[in-house]
């Protein structure tokens, strides 16, 4: 069983953001990018949120197999080192995870009042129905709008939506009272771990705590069935309560790291003429572009 994160199915449904491309082995794909302004020159990335890599070994064919694109930005998994012997990488940023084998962070008294009333007036659901599960979406386009979020990797298609909930993989929780949904989450699971791929409060959720409830009932989820949660990293820009939202449901820091292969470095070169010296995005010649 491969990582759904690395399949066909799921690359495919990043549509907006490239075509997908397998790697002979079966065991991941990349999205394959037009690069603006070039004359039939490609590029390559791994996929949102990250590509699991077993083993150094699979970074070596990543490195050795993609010739045709002139460079491939990876993220790998929550904890994976990639070998600096075998591609070029730097630190990206932590993720916050849950490890249910470790305590977790205590609540305050107050926090601790609000799970509470919540439990008395509200349900916790783990839905089956892909019909129910899609309500996701429509909050998810809401919040867009609401967050002005733009971005092609934040824009995403139905597709992706859609691949969680018909994968075996995916799992989708849901808070509700009289009122009606507070707070839904999707995520992937594989191996010892889920990654939370997607949150959302709705505004009558937002009044009621909602998503408190929510994230306690997940980590009993997580305990229950010895699973690690991964709930991502911070963005460039996020603001302070998201940072004390993600620490309050997580006891530890794993980091995560990007790959920068470079097959064609005189084109690279030429690509990034107009990019100053020393920018740290890659790759360079993107940097405009960037999210």
């Amino acid at each position: 069983m491969i990582c759904p994160f690395n399949t066909l199915e799921y690359a495919s449904g990043l549509s907006n953001l490239g075509t997908s491309i397998p790697h002979h082995s079966g065991k991941f794909h990349l999205i394959k990018q037009a690069i603006p302004g070039s004359n039939q020159l490609f590029d390559g990335f791994g996929g949102i949120p990250y590509l699991w890599i077993e083993n150094q070994e699979e970074l070596r064919w990543i490195s050795e197999d993609f010739r045709d694109l002139v460079s491939i930005t990876l993220v790998t998994q929550p904890g994976f080192i990639p070998d600096a012997k075998l591609v070029d990488n730097q630190f990206l940023k932590y993720h916050f995870v849950f490890d249910p084998a470790e305590k977790r962070t205590e609540l305050s008294s107050r926090a601790r009042r609000k799970l509470e009333k919540c439990r008395s007036e509200a349900e916790f659901l783990i839905l089956e129905c892909p019909i129910g599960k899609m309500k996701i979406e429509g909050f998810y386009r809401l919040l867009q709008l609401k967050k002005k979020m733009l971005s092609p990797f934040e824009n995403l298609p139905r597709s992706h939506f859609e691949f969680m909930a018909f994968s075996e993989a995916g799992i989708f929780f849901e808070t509700r009272n009289q009122t009606g949904t507070g707070s839904m989450a999707c995520g992937i699971i594989y191996k010892s771990w889920l990654q939370l791929m997607h949150t959302v409060t709705t505004d009558a959720g937002l009044t009621w705590n909602s998503s408190y409830f929510l994230m306690d009932e997940i980590l009993n989820y997580c305990e229950k069935n010895q699973l690690k949660l991964s709930m991502g990293g911070l963005p460039r820009s996020h603001t302070p309560g998201l940072e004390t939202f993600k620490d309050r449901w997580t006891n530890k820091l794993l980091p995560v790291f990007l790959t920068k292969i470079i097959n064609q470095p005189q084109q690279y070169q030429l690509l990034s003429t107009k990019i100053p010296k020393g920018t740290a995005y890659f790759p360079a010649y993107r940097a405009e572009q960037k999210p």
